[in-house]
């Protein structure tokens, strides 16, 4: 049973010949690679078999090559995307927590890692979680109303409604020290989001196809196929 347990350690490593990041992948004896290689002079992206393999059999499956120059651009391309975007979707989710006032409202604290496995359930079609069952009175100070969230200069909170007996997952209420405002989030909201990130760095990496890229951009359109038939 221990070896069918996927590593969900992630590890770097950064000198002179380049960096790499390891990242766990969703499959056995595999792990997935962003890495800029100095000697080659090339950003990449590749899933590693870990185990043994045959001579004949190559560990590494690049599925994202990216020259130095077009790495920087596409670097320049995200901070403009993001510089247009992200101003416009922060004055979009702007709230106050006494919008949130009907009594059937509440705020879940951040919780550690354990309380999350005691509490929540994750929806994998939806992508969220949600409340395995209603609380009883042991969990009764992970919740808050609206008038103790709006004392937080800083704060991470889940926000439910109650209905029918019910704690329904609404989104995310955030507010960063820097920021005057609070910002409330929906997930359609962050899935809208990625969607567009998802359809600017595909349209980018078409603008210049090549072999180089060709992987990547078949999982970004699959990506992207699978969203439209789920809105449709």
């Amino acid at each position: 049973m221990k070896n069918k347990i996927p590593s969900f350690f992630v590890r770097t490593n950064i000198s002179e010949k380049g960096f790499i990041v390891n990242l766990p992948s969703l499959n056995l004896n595999e792990h997935l690679t962003i890495g800029f290689d100095k000697k080659r002079n090339n950003f990449n992206i590749h899933f590693t078999k870990d185990a043994s393999l045959p001579k004949h059999e190559k560990r590494h499956n690049f599925i994202l090559v990216l020259s130095s120059f077009r790495f920087l651009l596409l670097l320049k391309r995200l901070e403009t995307f993001q510089n247009s975007l992200i101003p416009a979707f922060l004055q979009k989710i702007k709230a106050n927590p006494f919008d949130f006032s009907d009594k059937s409202y509440c705020f879940m604290r951040e919780l550690t890692e354990k309380e999350q496995k005691t509490l929540l359930t994750f929806k994998k079609k939806r992508s969220y979680f949600k409340l395995k069952k209603m609380p009883g009175p042991e969990f009764i100070d992970f919740f808050m109303d609206h008038s103790e969230i709006s004392q937080y200069k800083n704060g991470f909170f889940t926000v439910f409604y109650l209905k029918n007996d019910q704690l329904q997952h609404k989104g995310f209420l955030f507010k960063f020290e820097k920021f005057t405002d609070f910002y409330f989030v929906t997930p359609v909201m962050l899935e809208e989001l990625g969607l567009r990130l998802l359809i600017y760095l595909y349209n980018y990496l078409n603008t210049y196809p090549d072999l180089n890229t060709l992987k990547f951009r078949k999982i970004l359109y699959n990506r992207l196929n699978n969203i439209e038939s789920t809105l449709s």
